[in-house]
């Protein structure tokens, strides 16, 4: 068990608040996938401590997500991450080369972060920044580059969409060289940060996630008509509006969907009635959300795209038919598993 008194004083601070490193937070990938999830701890943070507490406490959280996911992906044997975007991680990472860093001897990487999770989060709760806040991105990255590469890396952003830029960008660079070419300010996330002990506390929940065989195709037992529960994965039928809203109020007052991270629902190439069924989607998409699982809508036909594509739930996983939907759901619930 990691006590309190080995953390460092942000993260102590956090313990106490309950978000130290043997809590769910730290589990709980939402934080990285999730904009609306983000923003209420942005704010949380923020009241309990300040603009500055919150910023260096959301780095360290994301350190210890970076160097975790690092060290699981390491000790899986066959691992290919891709040269130009990172994968095995929460956050989507992709990077850059260097050119002149590289003729000059130094250690830089550019990159951005695509999906502008946190910048997005920020904008949505706290407002427009007048610096770059994806703080928690920043530490993740960090981290994750910090254990992959077997050098302390430190990642500051230089864009930010949440200060009105196009794009969240960032430049990492080797701890022992980064004081001598950025500005204390630059580094103010960072104030005398061990990444020795970050190291330590990743390394102690950092368990190798467990191979999943995801199904490509449906049983051939498989009703389109019924609910299917694999684990980890629903698959939910949308063939009658009232009752495909009442059974999802009826799984969520059931046990068996605590397990349950990804819900497949299966709107089976039905012409949606637009007055009908938003707003029954909508429900049905926020009640999966209470669960703590991502929706996935499949089989979604021409006439019902402009339906879905007024709903108000953000960044909504489509996929095309039902095999794909489900092979997608296994990879999602395998990113959202709680290991501690």
């Amino acid at each position: 068990m990691t006590t309190t008194s080995k953390l460092p004083t942000e993260m102590a601070i956090l313990s106490a608040l309950g978000f130290g490193p043997e809590t769910l937070l730290l589990s709980e990938p939402k934080m990285f996938m999730n904009e609306r999830f983000l923003a209420s701890l942005l704010v949380e943070l923020e009241d309990e401590l300040e603009s500055n507490g919150a910023q260096r406490a959301l780095f360290q959280i994301g350190l210890l997500f970076g160097l975790r996911d690092a060290y699981r992906m390491t000790s899986v044997e066959n691992a290919e991450p891709s040269q130009s975007v990172a994968r095995s991680t929460l956050l989507a990472l992709q990077f850059r080369q260097d050119e002149s860093a590289a003729a000059s001897g130094t250690f830089q990487m550019p990159g951005t972060w695509p999906d502008k999770y946190e910048a997005y989060a920020r904008l949505l709760k706290l407002g427009p920044d007048t610096m770059p806040s994806c703080a928690m991105s920043a530490g993740y990255t960090s981290g994750w580059l910090s254990g992959t590469l077997d050098t302390d890396v430190l990642v500051i952003e230089e864009t930010c969409t949440a200060c009105g830029d196009t794009a969240c960008s960032f430049t990492a660079h080797e701890v022992a060289t980064v004081a001598a070419t950025r500005s204390k300010e630059e580094l103010r996330l960072v104030p005398e940060l061990s990444y020795d002990t970050f190291r330590e506390i990743s390394r102690s929940f950092a368990q190798p996630l467990k191979s999943t065989t995801s199904p490509t195709t449906p049983p051939i037992d498989f009703d389109p008509t019924m609910v299917h529960v694999w684990g980890p994965v629903m698959v939910l039928p949308f063939t009658n509006i009232d009752e495909s809203l009442r059974t999802v109020k009826m799984l969520g007052r059931t046990p068996d969907t605590c397990d349950v991270r990804s819900v497949v629902i299966d709107l089976q190439g039905e012409c949606l009635n637009k007055s009908l069924t938003t707003v029954n989607l909508e429900n049905i998409l926020e009640t999966v959300e209470t669960w703590g699982a991502e929706a996935i809508l499949a089989n979604v036909s021409p006439l019902a795209e402009p339906i879905v594509a007024d709903l108000e739930i953000k960044h909504l996983l489509l996929r095309k038919n039902l095999p794909e939907a489900i092979a997608t759901a296994f990879q999602v619930a395998e990113a959202q598993r709680h290991i501690l």
